[in-house]
């Protein structure tokens, strides 16, 4: 069902809901180029070969409002047209604004669930306790001592940090890290002989 058709200062009002006027008349001249809505010159739609020199222009009045034109980028046929024998069809802006609309619709969702779904800094993983182990078993290797004398605070601390230092995750209670730590080294000193 078609709603007839408009002016471009219409068209411009149309898209106010979603576009800024300057934006609203860059989304005009956009889809007059991608065959998305199609001008009318004294009631004729443009030829396809004449609507990409087309451009629409908004323009502020002195009392606030704006109006828009649309202009030739270069020397078309009949000369420049008064800014009243323009339009477009309503239903093609308004199919412009609606999609405006759902883009800026399925932006918000995707932003809010990444803000939900990804917070900064390093993912969790199931790793994290072997991978503590591991980097126990790497500071036993440099410094022996620690299996005989272990400072358990002392090594969570320092393990935490490298962790931190290499954007590696961990849970942030130090309690669970220390946990893993000192039931490894003292299964290591069980296997070692006295």
């Amino acid at each position: 069902m078609s709603r007839g058709r408009c002016s471009p200062t219409e068209a411009l009002a149309l898209l106010s809901p979603v576009f800024a006027p300057m934006a609203a008349a860059d989304e005009l001249t956009r889809a007059i180029h991608s065959d998305r809505c199609h001008p009318y010159c004294r009631g004729v739609v443009i030829r396809s070969d004449i609507a990409p020199r087309l451009i629409v222009v908004a323009h502020a009045e002195n009392d606030g409002r704006w109006t828009a034109r649309i202009e030739s980028t270069s020397y078309a046929p009949g000369g420049v047209q008064p800014a009243g024998v323009w339009e477009f069809e309503i239903d093609e802006v308004i199919e412009l604004r609606q999609r405006a609309e759902a883009a800026q619709a399925a932006a918000a969702t995707t932003t809010d669930n990444s803000r939900r779904r990804d917070p900064p800094g390093p993912k969790p993983t199931d790793e994290w306790p072997e991978d503590v182990k591991a980097a126990v078993a790497l500071k036993i290797c440099d410094d022996p001592k620690i299996l005989r004398k272990p400072n358990y605070d002392a090594l969570n601390r320092e393990i935490r940090a490298d962790f931190g230092n290499a954007d590696r995750w961990l849970p942030k209670d130090p309690k669970e890290t220390e946990k893993i730590i000192r039931e490894f080294i003292q299964r290591l000193r069980g296997l070692t002989p006295p």
